[in-house]
């Protein structure tokens, strides 16, 4: 399967898909859970991850869902 059709990304591949880097990626995740543990998860898409092993990986789908709610709700990290 060429990476490009890939499910997942791994945090690495998602930093540079949205051109920041892994640190900026896992901002983004830490920002939003921290709101959903103090408002609940009834506030829009959620940065689409799981952990396997201790690794994330990323939804490339979802990304693409939560990147354009993300970005027509002007979200601020």
């Amino acid at each position: 399967m060429v990476q490009s059709e890939r499910p997942l990304m791994t945090l690495e591949e998602t930093a540079e898909f949205l051109n920041l880097t892994e640190y900026q990626v896992k901002n983004m995740i830490s920002s939003e859970n921290a709101l959903r543990e103090q408002y609940g998860s009834g506030g829009g898409t959620l940065f689409p991850y799981i952990v396997v092993q201790n690794e994330i990986y990323i939804s490339r789908m979802g990304l693409m869902s939560w990147l354009e709610e993300a970005t027509r709700e002007r979200r601020e990290y």
